[in-house]
């Protein structure tokens, strides 16, 4: 009897601990982020990839398949398996690897809010052939669509990520998610990093709304821009002042040079300088056009 207790006494705290301990809730991991970011020369897009314990999340593909294989390489390394690839916006430097992305991993879930299923189909015939002009035997010749993300909110491994929806600014629609945890935003092209940006939508307004969103995000600290490395929040100015000063200086330049050779000089560390010049020339483009009825009203006959 006395041997019995001995042992009771032995077990019994053993027991309680092995209890309390399956008890107490495994905590969410803590989730990695880790960039690939394009050449220059293919627009400095970046890919982010979202890593948990074993499941990964990858937000954007890239403009053409020679990076769209590196990225794919990056998640093979990582050992990690990929759940969800995102597609943040419709433009081509972060939808034109899908079909590539699919072939390497087709248990990968693609998914888009409603506002990019919609536009996708019509910006792949569009921009194809003029990537085709840039990038021959490097641009995709199929899309994958997304399913609809019809909720704004995902999740990777039990942690939860916001998808915010904006509108009218670097492009018509883009999501930007959120990663309370880590206190960090993957804002797409919501912001650039001293690469030059596509402003060639010209919504100069949206683009610094969108800007000032973000500084505004609560209880984020870290942005991650969709080109470019990670800013925090106040280096957003900068993005805003690139803005301002590249409207200022197009409204005064005779042509599409003037402009790209003023902002070259206002920002010689600036990448991807090609988005510098489709900009120019889309605004010059559209000063044209607008004058143009104008010019033939001063020449007709009463």
């Amino acid at each position: 009897m006395t041997l019995q207790r001995s042992i009771i006494a032995l077990i019994a705290p053993l027991a309680l601990a092995a209890c309390a301990t399956a008890a107490r809730p495994v905590p969410p991991p803590t989730l990695q982020i880790t960039a690939y970011a394009a050449a220059p020369a293919n627009g400095r897009v970046n890919s982010y990839l979202v890593t948990g314990r074993t499941k990964a999340m990858l937000v954007d593909a890239q403009l053409v398949r020679s990076e769209t294989e590196k990225v794919i390489a990056m998640v093979r390394a990582s050992g990690k398996e990929l759940e969800t690839i995102v597609v943040t916006h419709a433009h081509p430097d972060h939808f034109m690897g899908l079909a590539q992305l699919h072939a390497a991993f087709p248990s990968a879930r693609i998914v888009a809010r409603p506002e990019v299923v919609e536009a996708l189909p019509e910006a792949f015939d569009r921009f194809v052939p003029l990537l085709e002009k840039f990038f021959p035997g490097d641009v995709a010749d199929a899309l994958v669509m997304p399913e609809v993300l019809s909720q704004p909110h995902l999740q990777l491994e039990g942690v939860d990520i916001e998808v915010l929806d904006f509108h009218e600014g670097e492009s018509e629609y883009v999501s930007a998610l959120v990663i309370p945890s880590m206190q960090a935003v993957l804002c797409s092209d919501m912001a650039y990093n001293h690469v030059h940006p596509w402003l060639n939508e010209l919504r100069f307004d949206g683009v610094r709304e969108h800007a000032r969103a973000l500084q505004e995000l609560p209880g984020v600290q870290t942005v991650y821009p969709g080109h470019g490395g990670p800013m925090t929040k106040p280096q957003l100015q900068e993005y805003i002042t690139y803005v301002d000063e590249f409207l200022q200086v197009a409204e005064g330049a005779s042509d599409t040079k003037a402009i790209v050779d003023a902002m070259s000089a206002k920002h010689p560390d600036y990448e991807a300088l090609a988005g510098l010049r489709f900009s120019a020339s889309a605004f010059v483009q559209a000063r044209e056009v607008e004058a143009q009825p104008a010019a033939d009203s001063s020449t007709a006959t009463p």
